[in-house]
């Protein structure tokens, strides 16, 4: 179905993207129910559209992109692109608190490698953009959890989810409200009851499991 073999496309698109794009092109309608299991609309767009030679410079059908790891966020709309750095990936604990983060605003149309920060000539442009509070954001925004120190998994093998001394023995785990997916190594570990101690009965050191929602 791609007869502009070679061509190049400068519409915005983003790895979720991906899956509608394949389902659009081998016919398949997107799932409703995956084993009885209602799904959710899937948010991205299909790039077939850019293949036909005549759309080469059609306007992106994916106008708005949210972006969240770590606390830092970004939101794209429609050519722009705000965006704040909480922490860095070497950085242990964020710069500054989530509500106090200092925004950037770039153009893509002109700017691809985000080289000039707009923020200060254009704040309207800005403030339209970036979530007004932590938990804001387009309806692609995750809501974050509050800011805490944090931990490199890829750097203690024994903090990461399902090993070491954080998973095995734990009888509590805290969600945060918008925390998913919730991976299932993360409750797996959780004992139906708790370590037996000396000088307790069995009825003493039986203890439901604890999930604390937030």
């Amino acid at each position: 179905r791609i007869k502009d073999k070679g061509g190049i496309r400068e519409q915005f698109h983003h790895v979720n993207d991906i899956v509608p794009t394949i389902l659009e092109a081998c016919g398949i309608p997107e799932p409703v129910s995956v084993n009885g299991v209602p799904q959710r609309p899937m948010e991205g767009v299909s790039m077939v559209y850019t293949w036909d030679p005549k759309n080469t410079q059609a306007k992106s059908r994916h106008t708005t992109q949210y972006f969240e790891i770590a606390g830092n966020r970004a939101i794209y709309h429609d050519g722009w692109y705000a965006r704040t750095i909480h922490r860095a990936p070497w950085e242990k604990e964020g710069r500054h608190t989530l509500e106090k983060d200092v925004w950037e605003l770039y153009d893509l149309r002109a700017d691809f490698s985000l080289s000039t920060d707009l923020a200060a000539k254009n704040p309207k442009k800005l403030k339209e953009l970036q979530p007004q509070r932590p938990r804001d954001g387009f309806r692609l925004a995750p809501a974050l959890s509050p800011d805490q120190p944090r931990r490199h998994a890829h750097r203690d093998e024994q903090d990461r989810p399902g090993h070491g001394k954080d998973s095995i023995g734990r009888v509590e785990e805290r969600l945060f409200e918008g925390r998913i997916p919730i991976h299932e190594r993360r409750l797996r570990h959780l004992p139906a009851h708790s370590p037996h101690e000396e000088g307790k009965d069995e009825k003493d050191n039986e203890r439901d499991r604890v999930l604390h929602a937030e």
